[in-house]
């Protein structure tokens, strides 16, 4: 019985722990400093070219990305 009531108490506090974090928000500066540190990819225009002259030469690579662009899921 003592158990029971034990286990009961611990699940008690697991539930009422989980459900304060659910509802905790970030704060403003905490927001801002996570988007400070965001950067946005970027990719260099010469890999770019090079992706362009090789689906350009490559018929088989050509088909692969048309397929790709009208219906990805098939394949």
């Amino acid at each position: 019985m003592i158990i029971f009531i034990i286990f009961s108490i611990m699940i008690g506090i697991i539930v009422q722990s989980a459900g304060e974090a659910a509802y905790n928000e970030p704060t403003a500066s905490e927001i801002q400093d996570k988007v400070k540190n965001l950067q946005a990819k970027k990719v260099d225009q010469e890999s770019l070219n090079k992706l362009k002259e090789l689906q350009e030469q490559s018929v088989s690579i050509e088909a692969l990305f048309d397929n790709g662009r009208t219906n990805p899921f098939e394949n």
